[in-house]
């Protein structure tokens, strides 16, 4: 486990080890590989494959999100905008580079950073970078 997925285990209040045991994390490997073939043919338009990558690993980016967040609503919105960019970017995807459970925090990191950013400027009465009122 690396430095990076420690600090994510970290701000779920979770230690490393200490992760729920679900049928994934039972058999980590045979899940990454999977996950790794369904990214391969979600980039070659398989929308029965993003299905079941959504179905096996939303649970992770829906979780940090409300973790972070601590709005269902919004961790919603998150995850589902994770998703519509794995659709349109799973061709960007390189296993030789990271996995794919580390691209799909990545993704929500990101996605919860513009969640803040959204929230922020509507409680000071911006809009599009705009003070109104």
């Amino acid at each position: 486990m690396d430095l990076f997925e420690r600090g994510i285990l970290a701000s779920l209040g979770l230690k490393e080890g200490k992760v729920a045991k679900s049928k994934e994390s039972l058999q980590p490997q045979k899940t990454s590989d999977a996950w790794v073939q369904w990214v391969s043919q979600v980039a070659q338009g398989d929308e029965s494959a993003l299905a079941s990558l959504y179905d096996s690993s939303s649970r992770l980016v829906y979780g940090l999100a409300l973790r972070i967040l601590g709005d269902r609503g919004a961790a919603e919105e998150v995850t589902l905008d994770v998703y519509l960019q794995v659709w349109r970017q799973a061709n960007r995807f390189d296993s030789d580079r990271g996995r794919v459970s580390t691209w799909l925090i990545a993704m929500a990191r990101s996605r919860v950073r513009q969640s803040w950013e959204k929230q922020i400027s509507v409680q000071m009465g911006c809009v599009d970078g705009m003070v109104v009122g």
